[in-house]
């Protein structure tokens, strides 16, 4: 197992995103004081799955924990992709991004990819 760590310090927070594979799931920890808009995986033509916090509601960083791809918070929605359609898996070898979209500040972006079950941070 790898993890890849992107962390950025702004003010007085520390914002980071973990990724972590083994051979059936790619998860994601998620930190930092910062309100969430969205969180999503994207490549390098388009996103392939998006949530946001429900209604109005604002969540942090630290509020999201962990996320498993594909796999919706209670309090979050999807919507890429259409909701109730699990995104599509991740191909080996290929270069994703993980970023996480939030108020006020630029988003806290990861790029990744997983080979053998393993995350290989890309630059």
């Amino acid at each position: 197992m790898i993890l890849t760590v992107v962390c950025l310090v702004g003010g007085c927070s520390r914002k980071s995103i973990v990724v972590d594979a083994n051979p059936s799931t790619v998860s994601f920890r998620i930190s930092g004081g910062e309100s969430v808009r969205s969180f999503q995986i994207s490549n390098d033509k388009s996103v392939l799955w998006r949530i946001a916090p429900k209604g109005t509601k604002y969540v942090s960083l630290d509020e999201f924990k962990t996320v498993q791809y594909g796999k919706v918070p209670d309090f979050c929605v999807q919507d890429v992709p259409e909701v109730g359609t699990l995104p599509p898996p991740l191909v080996a070898g290929q270069i994703y991004s993980a970023s996480a979209e939030v108020y006020d500040n630029p988003p806290v972006v990861v790029k990744f990819r997983v080979i053998d079950g393993k995350v290989r941070s890309e630059p």
